[in-house]
């Protein structure tokens, strides 16, 4: 498997509508992209409007068909309004799963 760890931070009030998107990408675009696995999303005790993710693929072609379609694109422009800046990006291949 293939993918992305995300850090992202959500403006003041935003923390809802950033963890609302991602589970619209889980519900409505993973079921239509050919291999995306699902996405996880967690907020940190430390800091309420600071969020970590992880995205999961069947493999990095389909990763990068992805991060290239239009449709990820307007996603990620209403997900990145909710953000103070672009969130942090760490791609590659998972290696070990327990699912």
């Amino acid at each position: 498997m293939y993918g992305t760890l995300f850090r992202m931070r959500a403006k003041p009030g935003q923390v809802t509508a950033a963890r609302d998107l991602v589970a619209e990408w889980n519900r409505n675009f993973r079921p239509n992209n050919k291999g995306a696995v699902g996405a996880y999303l967690m907020s940190t005790e430390a800091d309420p409007e600071a969020l970590i993710g992880v995205a999961f693929f069947t493999d990095k072609e389909c990763y990068l068909d992805n991060a290239k379609s239009p449709a990820q694109d307007a996603w990620f422009r209403m997900l990145r309004e909710t953000l103070v800046s672009d969130p942090e990006w760490e791609d590659g291949e998972y290696i070990i799963s327990s699912f």
